[in-house]
């Protein structure tokens, strides 16, 4: 299949994928049977029935699993062609090691593909560019560098801006920090309206940081977007004029979906993330237990130090500090054979609403691009900033006048 050109032609297509494949990605999962189980059973019987080590192994690559069906395998070969953009990548950088000082391997090899892919855009002279959501400048102060500009860097903690401070004047450059929080325009009326750099800037802030690029007529933009479901509503529908076209409002469960992918997990997350998941879903099946609800009802957000208890001292912390409902006896071993049980068929069937995420993620940044291209004069472009064995948020938006 030949993939669309314009950003208009591919948000299109996107839009009708996903708009055909909706009963398939939008229906929640975890610890609940999904609508989708009625419609294609089965899918679903393949899904949850896959072993522990298919799904350790393949969760983000499921056609590869043995006995994955045709139809399937045919969904997700058509939704990554959707998904698939070329490299930015501009060419050679002067990067040596020793300008990485301070910055982790994985950091500093995102910052050296960002620098690649921006910097024939970046001429010495004109504006300064603007770091949005610094951190401590990182990536201003290694662009300012390689382009011989200086840079001014927004950010809202006040202990990174001085780290940064220190780390500016310990190499020379001209970086100069703004403590504000981007979500307030109003405020951000001492930053000059140069080219905007954003590497991983989360929900709402990289929002923000498209909307001030119009406000200023910033003469070029570089977005890498994060963390689509980081924003203040529960929900989010499209932004361009071409995207509303398709109608496709997207809940915060969904909007996490692009973030919840881990490439190669190490062991030891794998073994922490699966204690969390067996813990709330064994607080779930005491709960069903004693009150007789069907539903899932989700515990709130709690501290990771929680889930190194042991199960019965976790349930407990949980009934103190939550409120959580349990029977006044139960069976500790029990409670989680049932929750892992539970578990393992969640995860086959968050699998098979995972394969997804590709085409949903670059709906959401072609979504955002277009929405640039229409309120400016601006050449708009999304492309790979890396490649997604560096980091699954590898899609950046470029917009460059004239």
């Amino acid at each position: 299949m030949k993939t669309p050109r314009s950003l208009s032609a591919r948000l299109d297509s996107l839009g009708v994928f996903l708009t055909e494949t909706r009963w398939l990605w939008a229906p929640p999962t975890f610890l609940t049977r999904p609508a989708w189980a009625a419609r294609d059973p089965a899918l679903y019987r393949w899904a949850t029935q896959c072993s522990r080590e298919d799904l350790d192994k393949h969760e983000a690559s499921p056609e590869r699993i043995p006995g994955c069906p045709d139809h399937f395998r045919d969904l997700i070969r058509h939704g990554r062609s959707l998904a698939a953009f070329s490299s930015l990548d501009g060419g050679h950088l002067d990067a040596p090691e020793w300008q990485s000082r301070h910055i982790n391997g994985r950091k500093w090899s995102q910052i050296k593909h960002f620098g690649r892919c921006v910097l024939h855009h970046l001429t010495p002279g004109g504006p300064p560019i603007v770091d949005w959501c610094a951190g401590k400048g990182h990536l201003g102060r290694s662009l300012a560098r390689w382009s011989q500009k200086t840079a001014h860097a927004i950010e809202w903690d006040d202990a990174l801006c001085q780290s940064g401070r220190r780390l500016a004047e310990d190499s020379g450059m001209d970086v100069r920090f703004h403590l504000l929080d981007v979500r307030h325009r109003e405020r951000l009326s001492a930053v000059p309206a140069g080219p905007l750099v954003a590497l991983h800037a989360c929900g709402d802030l990289h929002l923000a940081a498209l909307r001030w690029a119009v406000e200023v007529n910033a003469p070029s933009v570089f977005v890498a977007p994060c963390c689509f479901h980081a924003i203040a509503e529960g929900g989010q529908g499209p932004l361009s004029a071409v995207g509303k076209r398709h109608g496709l409002v997207m809940d915060r469960g969904v909007l996490r979906l692009p973030s919840a992918e881990m490439r190669v997990p190490a062991p030891s997350r794998q073994r922490r993330r699966l204690r969390e998941l067996h813990w709330r879903a064994g607080a779930a099946v005491l709960r069903r237990k004693a009150t007789g609800e069907v539903g899932y009802r989700p515990l709130p957000s709690m501290p990771k130090s929680w889930f190194q208890m042991d199960f019965e001292a976790f349930i407990a912390r949980v009934r103190e500090r939550v409120g959580l409902t349990v029977p006044h006896q139960w069976d500790t071993d029990a409670t989680l054979k049932r929750a892992a049980a539970w578990v393992h068929a969640s995860r086959g069937a968050a699998m098979v609403r995972g394969a997804l995420r590709e085409p949903i993620e670059a709906w959401l940044v072609v979504d955002r691009a277009r929405w640039l291209e229409e309120r400016t004069k601006m050449a708009v472009r999304v492309g790979q900033l890396c490649p997604r064995s560096l980091t699954p948020r590898n899609l950046l938006i470029v917009g460059v006048h004239g």
